[in-house]
């Protein structure tokens, strides 16, 4: 990847972090407010710029420490840089998108999701923008109704695997 390229990535990350904290922050109280066991939301380190929120499933059975591991899943919210995904380089485009445990994606919300709609350029800041603020004007609520949704999925083939795992032979 060219230097301004990356710059031009981080350059957005640094603009929209505080953003982009809030509308985690606002996710994970929403969930919490909801009964879910939430982690406030940090930001990883690694190929693309992501912030991360752990939940746990609403199982009053099921302790933090030692519940099974289809009961957890991460909300992320990821600047996706197209040259990870083998798309022309410079552009730009954010999600957020919930993985269960084996990295499955569950949940996602992608303003103009598979088609050429999806990436931006990432010199152009009044696109940026405007891409961006499709997710921003979304209520916490509206992402909610899709993790709840999601994570009672999770749940539920997880504990159908854990039978059909204790009864096999």
């Amino acid at each position: 990847m060219a230097d301004d390229t990356k710059a031009a990535y981080t350059a957005i990350r640094d603009k929209y972090a505080n953003r982009i904290e809030a509308i985690m922050i606002a996710i994970a109280d929403a969930l919490h407010t909801e009964g879910y066991t939430v982690k406030r939301p940090s930001e990883l380190t690694g190929e693309q710029y992501v912030w991360n929120l752990h939940v746990k499933t609403k199982s009053e059975d099921l302790p933090y420490s030692t519940a099974p591991f289809y009961t957890f899943a991460d909300v992320r919210f990821e600047i996706n840089e197209s040259e990870i995904y083998n798309h022309d380089p410079g552009d730009v485009a954010f999600r957020i998108a919930m993985y269960g445990m084996g990295g499955e994606v569950v949940v996602n919300f992608m303003p103009y999701d598979c088609t050429e709609d999806y990436w931006v350029p990432v010199d152009d800041t009044e696109a940026v923008e405007r891409r961006f603020c499709l997710i921003e004007g979304l209520e916490p609520v509206d992402f909610v109704e899709r993790i709840r949704e999601g994570l009672s999925d999770l749940l539920e083939r997880g504990m159908k695997e854990s039978l059909l795992r204790a009864k096999a032979p």
